[in-house]
């Protein structure tokens, strides 16, 4: 476990008291810049996802008590399900093409360290990698992302898996629950504006920034029930020479016909960037538009000539899990999971990240096992 990503660097501390966040949010919101909007939590029916929040209807502290965490990620803030690519008009006779609107500055209110510590592995691969993704890199950099860390565990987390932890530092801003109060921990420039915004400006003392610490230190000592069965040693990116091993096993004929091929992992999940592009003419005009899209649906790689790469669900279910947990740590040196647990949650098979987690580090193991009884 890399202990940089749980405990961080602060940069200033200070404490508020629990209740409303209006002031908190508002002083993110003026650090952020002119225009900014505010998303926090909010429930939609029997579904808890992200809105748009004004200041009378700014989420109290006590939401995070009772919240483990949001059934939809907040990843949709900067990846849209939907979102133009460009407009154009009078195709015929005057083309012209419109690009979309630079996006205003958001806050995002609360969101939990594995949201947090996602947004992390998709800058390395969309804004950091070898082709920048331009929508993407234009919603992070205008974002202001302030990390509620987690007072409890649910049934379905396994951050400790991942190499994180239920207060691991991530995002610009940390808040740590304490009684009555709430500590707020700067990580980046940005939080530190923002405490100096709340505070009119005054410092921590050294009592302070080690109450923090150590409360940091207590939420971390959690231990989640998913991430104790996982065994992942085996998968990580210093097992060199599995890949082949694992493509081939056996276990991805004896995992996939449960599979319904429904996407519901790839839509909840935080870390997962494919996308589909459309063209939507009407008449002379139309739109190009950017739409979430799954690995684990037949027609996702399909051809003109009608060529599929991978056509049966034994390859599609490999692909999700291989590039998880095998092919991304590889290139990367980190899982391409945090942990969140809404894979577990929502799959109505229970075809999952642990589960296929647990079998690939058996097969690993065995493979370590077969290899050095051969030397």
């Amino acid at each position: 476990m890399d202990a940089t990503r749980i405990t961080g660097a602060s940069l200033g501390a200070a404490r508020i008291p629990s209740g409303p966040l209006d002031k908190l949010a508002a002083a993110a919101a003026r650090v952020a810049g002119d225009g900014a909007l505010v998303f926090g939590p909010a429930r939609d029916g029997s579904v808890w996802g992200w809105k748009l929040c004004e200041a009378a209807d700014v989420p109290q502290s006590d939401l995070w008590e009772r919240l483990v965490n949001t059934d939809v990620s907040p990843k949709e803030l900067f990846m849209p399900r939907t979102e133009d690519i460009a407009r154009w008009r009078d195709r015929l006779r005057n083309l012209s093409i419109a690009e979309p609107a630079a996006p205003p500055p958001v806050v995002v209110l609360g969101v939990r360290p594995c949201d947090a510590a996602s947004f992390d592995l998709l800058d390395e691969v969309l804004i950091e990698g070898p082709f920048s993704d331009e929508s993407y890199r234009r919603r992070r950099g205008a974002t202001l992302l302030i990390t509620w860390a987690c007072g409890k565990t649910g049934p379905a987390c396994a951050c400790d898996a991942f190499g994180l932890a239920p207060a691991a530092a991530a995002g610009d801003l940390m808040v740590y629950p304490d009684g009555n109060e709430l500590l707020l921990s700067a990580l980046t420039p940005k939080g530190l504006e923002v405490l100096g915004d709340l505070t009119g400006g005054s410092t921590a003392g050294e009592a302070l920034t080690g109450r923090v610490d150590a409360v940091a230190a207590a939420l971390n000592a959690q231990k989640t029930a998913v991430g104790r069965r996982l065994a992942l040693d085996d998968l990580t990116a210093n097992a060199a020479g599995l890949t082949a091993t694992l493509f081939s096993s056996d276990i991805w004929t004896e995992l996939s016909p449960r599979c319904l091929s429904c996407g519901t992992c790839t839509y909840v999940c935080p870390t997962c960037y494919c996308f589909a592009i459309n063209d939507e003419p009407r008449g002379g005009d139309g739109r190009r538009i950017r739409t979430w899209d799954s690995c684990q649906f037949k027609e996702f790689l399909s051809m003109a000539g009608g060529h599929n790469p991978r056509p049966s669900k034994v390859e599609r279910v490999r692909q999700r899990f291989m590039h998880k947990l095998n092919y991304h740590p590889e290139r990367y040196g980190k899982f391409l999971c945090v942990g969140c647990g809404r894979c577990i949650v929502s799959c109505p098979v229970g075809l999952h990240v642990a589960e296929v987690g647990e079998a690939l580090s058996r097969a690993a193991a065995a493979a370590v096992s077969a290899a050095k009884g051969g030397e």
